[in-house]
């Protein structure tokens, strides 16, 4: 019960408490919060304890451990960012050890799983009333008008994404309603959210899942299901993908289209100050350093944002070692033979992978902790272990 305790308030903490705007000051001080209780409790585990759960993806979480330090002093010798700053500013990357807690702690698979559900459902109730009540704001986050839609950039996406492809799964195993009530809510709340590219991916890969599945026995009438579905979807949701392709059509004739590409060569060629940079990466930046507000500049300016271009910002930050080891990360995750109750993690590491080309999630705490428990539930299924009997 206790190490159950200790998940929901680290992932409140990854999360910054959703960031109600009556919290104010306090969203940093819960996310070093979180950091300190993993570090604490893995400390106090090493010491008294014993892991029963073999980890298959520490030398990939210690490669991408690796960047930090190196990245800290590029930002110091040549963007002349104090490592105080530095390590402040990369503490969302500190959720990884996360994973090294995760055997030590010992939750069952199902409390996880329950967990990815129970914050997919806090994260659509919260989205929900801010959405009904906007433009009032109890959210300290981006909000607009577009699309047809209020988008409303709310941390926290990423369980609603998992519990989608969990209920998928589980309701084409088991056929319970349930499963299918939160799959559709997952739906109609992804479209609401107004992005593209996510509806592209989650489209995508749940249309590889069905296809790969040895469950569904007649594919044929899963996808006429689905085909039925979407009609639906669409009759209700009608203005909004009218918006999704009207915003296409004027980016293309702004140009606009191009800006993610633009920002990635300039972030490639004009920011990295010599050939150890190129190697080590230039360092998480912050607000009170130059290296910082010319970071924001030139998102202000030209819309040039880090967490838009993927694996690319990923590396302007943290380097090669950074991308190496998240690459090898996935790779071994994909290729991993799951149990049946945890299949529909291989759809979860696709949607990850094919993600690098347009987010940042791998150096943000939000995506980093259920990251690691989908790593977790990924080593239970490699090594084995009774489902049943853990814990």
């Amino acid at each position: 019960m206790l190490r159950n305790i200790f998940l929901y308030i680290i992932v409140l903490c990854s999360v910054n408490v959703y960031q109600f705007t009556f919290l104010g000051k306090y969203y940093k001080l819960f996310n070093l919060v979180g950091t300190g209780l993993i570090i604490a409790l893995l400390l106090i585990h090493v010491i008294y304890d014993k892991p029963n759960i073999k980890k298959h993806f520490s030398v990939f979480i210690w490669i991408i451990l690796l960047s930090l330090p190196f990245s800290m002093y590029t930002a110091y010798m040549w963007h002349n960012q104090s490592f105080t700053l530095t390590a402040y500013e990369q503490r969302g990357m500190y959720y990884y050890f996360l994973y090294f807690l995760l055997p030590y702690l010992k939750p069952h698979p199902k409390d996880i799983q329950r967990l990815f559900i129970a914050f997919g459902l806090i994260f659509m109730t919260i989205y929900l009333f801010q959405y009904i009540i906007f433009p009032v704001k109890i959210m300290d986050e981006m909000m607009r008008i577009d699309r047809g839609t209020v988008r409303i950039y709310m941390k926290g996406i990423i369980f609603l994404i998992i519990g989608y492809f969990l209920c998928l799964q589980y309701f084409m195993n088991e056929k319970k309603i349930k499963f299918l009530i939160f799959y559709l809510l997952a739906i109609i709340f992804l479209i609401l959210n107004g992005s593209r590219q996510i509806l592209l991916l989650v489209t995508f890969v749940t249309l590889l899942s069905i296809l790969i599945s040895r469950k569904v026995k007649s594919k044929f009438l899963i996808y006429v299901i689905i085909i039925s579905a979407a009609i639906v979807i669409f009759y209700f949701f009608r203005d909004i993908f009218i918006q999704f392709q009207l915003a296409t059509v004027k980016e293309k004739q702004l140009g606009a289209e191009n800006v993610r590409i633009q920002a990635s060569v300039y972030f490639l060629t004009e920011v990295f100050p010599n050939t150890i940079s190129y190697i080590f990466g230039n360092g998480a930046p912050n607000a009170r350093s130059d290296y910082g507000h010319m970071i924001e500049l030139l998102r202000a300016l030209y819309s040039f944002n880090i967490s838009d271009i993927g694996i690319v910002g990923n590396y302007v930050y943290y380097g090669v070692f950074f991308v190496i080891g998240v690459l090898l990360l996935l790779r071994k995750a994909i290729s991993i033979k799951y149990i049946e109750k945890l299949q529909y993690l291989r759809s979860l590491f696709i949607l990850f992978a094919l993600s690098l080309l347009t987010g940042g999630g791998f150096m943000n705490s939000e995506f980093i902790v259920p990251l690691c428990m989908c790593l977790y539930l990924a080593d239970i299924s490699k090594s084995n272990v009774n489902f049943e009997k853990l814990g």
